[in-house]
């Protein structure tokens, strides 16, 4: 038998404590980690307590409605080019997302915890701002009119601002994807935002399901997908010690029937290069892998990108980029076509940590 978890002590604790994550809960309160996760939820269900999108590993912060200024303390957990969106709305207040780079929209989109969307009609234009969690309505419509130094009474532009969706960081979250489809933004950072958010969906239903299979076999139910990442950590360094006990060959890179990958593999030998994990993203069109490239200090892991596209653009660039910054990787991007000159302009100011390789 389980032992039920007094729910308004866990209030009380996070009223003392701030945002806390449930392996805070559970030492606190001596607690199963599976009860304490359908604890939260219920907890989350009832409206008692928010649930960020911002994690350390893949443990979310839970926390007490009047306790949302107390996420700026979460900032340091962002990554690199997330904490310079979180930096430059905090700053500016409100900001429009066409006068952006594609690698600011993209980290917009992942930090629903401090960016509020908002859809803007002028003149039948529909433009979409995005404004720091903390501001009223009011200041919004304030910075919104100044910003496009609108003649029209404050009170004319307040109707046509759609007010922030109600509902926790992470329905937001998904709800930003697809409720605005992107209509003010071109093709190439459409792009961008997809396949990042499919790399995120088809990871997070294979870990998922690894948990539930675990919940089903102590007969646990209720638990909610947000806490079920709790433990996909968990899981993942269970595979990696398994896998230290088997022999490391490059029998699956040999099986691999992939024409890009052979021109790929035959780059590599040619170079030295070291295949590690490979992931066929499009066959004969597009391949994610790690790769270990020699140096005068020793090698060093890249994540490699290959596509073959007759122009790659600026978007193209970021989808990768934005891979390796998740695993704190320089990026190999390389292409069988060209690059765009804007893509290739922003190399040293966005991109920095990227190397571009073409490939014939």
């Amino acid at each position: 038998m389980y032992q039920t978890i007094d729910k308004d002590k866990i209030i009380q604790f996070i009223k003392t404590k701030g945002p806390v994550i449930p392996k805070d809960l559970v030492k606190s309160f001596g607690s199963d980690t599976f009860m304490m996760g359908a604890t939260l939820s219920e907890l989350v269900a009832n409206g008692k307590l928010l649930i960020t999108t911002v994690k350390i590993g893949g443990s979310p912060f839970y926390y007490l409605p009047e306790q949302k200024a107390r996420l700026q303390e979460l900032n340091k957990h962002l990554n690199e080019k997330d904490i310079k969106a979180y930096n430059l709305l905090k700053e500016k207040k409100v900001l429009k997302d066409n006068e952006l780079t594609p690698l600011l929209r993209v980290s917009l989109r992942y930090i629903p915890d401090y960016a509020r969307p908002l859809q803007v009609t002028v003149d039948n234009t529909t433009e979409l701002f995005w404004g720091w969690y903390l501001l009223a309505q009011e200041e919004c419509v304030a910075f919104i009119q100044q910003h496009l130094m609108l003649k029209q009474p404050q009170d004319e532009l307040q109707k046509e601002i759609k007010p922030d969706l109600k509902a926790e960081p992470l329905i937001i979250q998904k709800t930003i994807l697809k409720e605005y489809p992107l209509t003010e933004i071109n093709q190439s950072e459409k792009e961008t935002i997809k396949a990042i958010t499919d790399e995120e969906k088809d990871k997070g239903e294979k870990d998922t399901e690894k948990i539930k299979k675990k919940q089903s076999a102590l007969g646990i139910s209720g638990i909610s997908e947000s806490f079920i990442q709790d433990n996909i950590k968990e899981v993942k360094e269970q595979q990696s010690l398994q896998s230290l006990t088997k022999p490391q060959t490059n029998i699956k890179h040999d099986s691999i029937k992939d024409e890009l990958f052979l021109k790929l593999k035959l780059y590599f030998n040619e170079n030295n290069i070291t295949f590690g994990d490979v992931e066929i993203i499009k066959k004969n069109k597009e391949i994610d892998c790690m790769a270990e490239v020699p140096s005068p200090v020793g090698k060093i892991e890249y994540l490699c990108k290959i596509k073959t596209k007759k122009k790659c653009n600026e978007g193209d660039l970021a989808s990768a980029y934005v891979k390796g910054q998740k695993k704190n990787l320089p990026v190999l991007f390389i292409t069988t076509g060209e690059v765009t000159k804007k893509a290739q302009s922003i190399l040293t100011t966005e991109f920095r940590n990227m190397k571009i390789v073409f490939l014939n």
